[in-house]
């Protein structure tokens, strides 16, 4: 397959990959107590370049301690269910070169909701063996039997008969981040973690990713 001048992709064996890897997703408790530096990666793009952003919070500081930025060109096209492939090889090249490593990583994009349980987060989860948490701007899979009402409420989210994540409103108008565990947290607790970050309708410290990575 190629798709708008890209080098030929096998998507078959990358499902494959996707299937393999899925299976190695663990939703295990954590104490957040414990948790000191916490991350958000972000990534834009402009043509086939993508814009890469790590941000870096140490909980005990309170304050964003370290922020990086890496362009470079992107040989994969976007295609629905296989973004972490997209972004993966970047947020890669970021993750390595810090010194301080996070504990926790969140990601802008899909935990285990995600059609073949391996979103974004997910992927990199398993991938490097961390916490991490996915929180999407749209929801992707899942049911929601009432959605929240009110700003700072949310409710859960049943994939497959079971709770896989939660969706947040987070202002009074029709903003929802839609919050899934990525690896080695619950949905619980992937929820309690999220809403630390909640501020003035924002997570803030996606939003400083997502800011820097748009200019």
């Amino acid at each position: 397959m190629e798709t708008g001048g890209y080098l030929e992709i096998d998507f078959n064996k990358l499902r494959k990959l996707q299937r393999s890897l899925a299976k190695k997703v663990k939703l295990v408790d954590v104490d957040l107590r414990k948790i000191r530096y916490i991350a958000a990666f972000d990534v834009s793009y402009k043509g086939n370049k993508g814009k890469g952003v790590i941000v870096i919070y140490d909980k005990i500081k309170r304050k964003i301690i370290y922020e990086d930025v890496l362009e470079k060109e992107v040989n994969f096209p976007y295609v629905p269910t296989f973004l972490s492939f997209r972004e993966i090889p970047l947020i890669e090249e970021l993750f390595k070169k810090i010194k301080i490593k996070p504990e926790v990583v969140f990601f802008d994009g899909q935990g285990v909701l995600h059609p073949f349980h391996l979103g974004l987060a997910s992927h990199f989860g398993v991938l490097y063996n961390m916490i991490t948490v996915g929180v999407a701007k749209r929801k992707l899979i899942g049911e929601v039997k009432k959605m929240p009402e009110r700003e700072g409420e949310y409710s859960p989210i049943y994939f497959e008969g079971k709770i896989k994540g939660y969706v947040l409103r987070i202002s009074k108008g029709k903003k929802f981040l839609w919050i899934s565990p990525g690896n080695l947290i619950t949905p619980k607790k992937a929820l309690k973690i999220t809403l630390f970050f909640i501020r003035e309708g924002k997570h803030f410290l996606m939003d400083r990713a997502d800011k820097i990575a748009k200019t």
